[in-house]
Parts: C-alpha cells; sequence; structure tokens
C-alpha cells in the first residue's frame, strides 16, 4: 500500500509527518530540511526504502540515514552528500528478509529556503513554488547569493505560478526603483529583486487581466532589445517626445495617425506595442497603449519567473 508524507507549517516552523509504504527498488527523494525521522517498517517483502515526493530541485546539504534490521542487528550507516537525491538501504548494503523489521533513521540537514522571513530567503519566487507548490500567493523573501533579502510578490497561481513581480504601476518613473509595499496597491522592487536566472516575462494590463509573455534573460530587463523573432522587449525607460518608455513590441508598423502610442523607442520605433510610451501624431506626451491603441492612465504589471 502506498502512503501520504506531507508539510505543514506551524509559527514558521517545519513539522514532518510521514508514512511510507517501503517497497523493493523504491528509493526516497530527499528534502532540504533539518529533521530526525525515524521508522520501523514490517513489510510483506524486502525492504530497501520509501516513497518519496518532495519537488524536483532539492538538494540536501548534510546528513546521513541508518538503516537497522532490527531481526538480525545489521545496521548500515548512508552519509548524505551535497546533490544526493534519494537514500536506498538495500543499496548500501543491507540484507532485508521478507518478514525483517526494518529501522530507519534519517537525519537531514540543510537550508529550509521558504521565503517566509529574511532568514530562509530563496532564489526566486519559481523555486519556492517548485519546492512548495501549496504556498499561496503573497509576499516572500528572496536573495540572490550573498545579497541581503528583500520582500517581494510572488503569483503563485496565474499561467503556472512562480511569477516574481518586478513592478506594479501606472506611472513609468518608477521602473527599475523600489517603491511602495508588495502585495499592497501600487509597488516596485530596484534590480536587487530581480532574479539571477529567467526565462520569461509576462506584462499585464491589470484591469482586464489581459497579459502577453515572452522569452527574456535577467541581462535584458533594462535593455531595448529583440528577445525572439517576434517580440522586443523595451526596459530602458527611455525618455523622448516628452514620454518613458517600457513595454513590448512586435514586428508591425503604427499607421502614423492620432490615438496610437509608441512604446518601442529607441530600438523599435513605430511599431506595435504594449506598455507605456508616447501619444505619436497627437501631443506628444505621456501614453499608455495596448496594441498601440491609447488607453489613457493605465496600471501596468510586470513579472518574470
Amino acid at each position: 500500500m502506498f502512503y501520504q508524507e506531507h508539510i505543514s507549517i506551524l509559527q514558521n516552523t517545519f513539522k514532518y509527518q510521514s508514512l511510507f509504504g517501503l517497497f523493493r527498488n523504491l528509493k526516497v527523494n530527499l528534502f532540504i530540511i533539518t529533521l530526525l525521522l525515524t521508522l520501523v517498517v514490517s513489510p510483506s517483502n524486502a525492504v530497501v526504502g520509501g516513497i518519496g515526493g518532495w519537488p524536483n530541485g532539492i538538494i540536501l546539504n548534510t546528513g546521513n540515514v541508518i538503516c537497522k534490521n532490527l531481526t538480525t542487528s545489521e545496521t548500515i550507516n548512508i552519509t548524505i552528500t551535497p546533490g544526493m537525491r534519494y537514500w536506498d538501504c538495500m543499496e548500501a548494503g543491507l540484507v532485508v528478509h521478507p518478514t525483517d523489521q526494518i529501522k530507519m533513521t534519517v537525519n537531514l540537514q540543510g537550508p529550509v529556503k521558504t521565503g517566509l522571513d529574511a532568514s530562509t530567503a530563496a532564489e526566486s519566487c519559481k523555486a519556492i513554488h517548485l519546492r512548495f507548490p501549496a504556498f499561496l500567493t503573497g509576499v516572500y523573501w528572496v536573495s540572490k547569493g550573498i545579497q541581503p533579502a528583500v520582500k517581494v510578490f510572488c503569483d503563485m497561481t496565474t499561467a503556472g505560478g512562480g511569477w516574481q513581480v518586478l513592478f506594479r504601476s501606472d506611472n513609468p518613473a518608477n521602473w527599475g526603483k523600489t517603491f511602495g509595499t508588495p502585495g499592497t496597491g501600487n509597488w516596485g522592487v530596484d534590480k536587487t529583486g530581480i532574479p539571477g536566472a529567467i526565462t520569461q516575462l509576462r506584462f499585464t494590463r491589470v484591469a482586464t487581466g489581459a497579459a502577453l509573455t515572452i522569452p527574456i534573460s535577467a541581462d535584458k530587463i533594462y535593455t531595448c532589445s529583440a528577445v525572439n523573432s517576434t517580440y522586443y522587449w523595451n526596459g530602458s525607460n527611455f525618455n523622448t517626445y516628452n514620454g518613458l518608455h517600457i513595454g513590448i513590441t512586435n514586428n508591425i508598423f503604427i499607421p502614423s495617425q492620432t490615438g496610437y502610442v509608441v512604446v518601442g523607442s529607441p530600438c523599435n520605433h513605430d511599431r506595435r506595442g504594449w506598455g507605456f510610451g508616447h501619444r505619436a501624431w497627437q501631443d506628444d506626451h505621456q501614453g499608455w497603449g495596448w496594441n498601440s491603441v491609447d488607453l489613457g492612465p493605465t496600471v501596468f504589471m510586470i513579472a518574470v519567473r
């Protein structure tokens, strides 16, 4: 029979509850946490390990597993090493017979990167979402390497979840700055809130939920450049014609008439765009466009993962 395992959070600490179904040739995935777990089982067939359930990408730092056959008193110690993903008593050499009773003591030690506070800051919202898919949308702490932890807003539900919101505002002058309170009204983070490794950017018109998602890398967040054969990303906040320019453009020219917003300056001028720009052929003032159509002041949200 198969059992379930789960983590419950209580006052920012973890309690591990687990009943393992133990079968021949099954291996246990490890989890980044400090715990002491003792299992005593009497299987109907040879015991070698347990069913895991931890998300992909989890790496344990240190620890050990003590496998003891209570019937024969044989004991095997398995040392956990960085990068190790499972343990298996029989692979380690423990002799087990179908009627033997086995005791497994698991001592796992490593950082718990939950993002619930500054001391447990994770690498990104995506990393948190992969480790803890049940975590809800909200404010978490992230940190890149040795940099201080910062608060960010994580969208854990939209389009697969794991989105780290960099900006939510109708004012392009705030782009690239830390302002407001994440999750409340309008807010944003500076470059310290950008994950080191990202592959996607999502640009959303908050009022309607309409969005475009494009490929991107962290080094292009504040540039104006092509991201593939179809789209350009403009994160330069370039100031021209009395407008600041941030958003996504494609390769389709905009007709020269009033009511249109140019988003792509300086690298992809006069193409259809979504985001902040200038109101071309009209009054050359700040514009907010969606498919280049002038919307008037509009809240946009920029998130990455």
